[in-house]
């Protein structure tokens, strides 16, 4: 019996704002089209200028914060662990931080 690992991750929107700047024609749509779906998503009705604009000023560097929603629709639920925090006890939640750090590795070496 074979095992599937499902790995689920969400991009920051600097990153994302990134990719819409220097990636293919492709990626800039639907990197921008992923832009205004989460800021909708967030409640936000309109993206202006100025708030993609602040999401590009945010200081270089991992600042992971994993949060644990308990299973429930409320989120982002609680703290479950900080950048330079010890371990968890939770294995999903150091998957979730790992995880973090493999993409935010990737991205500042391929886009900077």
């Amino acid at each position: 019996m074979t095992s599937r690992h499902c790995f689920c991750s969400i991009l920051p929107p600097h990153i994302l704002l990134e990719i819409a700047r220097r990636g293919s024609d492709r990626q800039r749509i639907r990197a921008l089209s992923n832009l205004i779906q989460t800021e909708q998503f967030r409640g936000r009705r309109t993206t202006s200028a100025e708030h993609l604009f602040l999401a590009t000023v945010i200081s270089p560097g991992k600042k992971r914060t994993i949060y644990d929603a308990h299973h429930q629709g409320s989120l982002p639920g609680t703290v479950a662990r900080r950048e330079d925090d010890a371990k968890s006890k939770d294995l999903s939640v150091n998957q979730a931080y790992d995880g973090a750090g493999v993409h935010y590795d990737f991205f500042n070496k391929i886009y900077k």
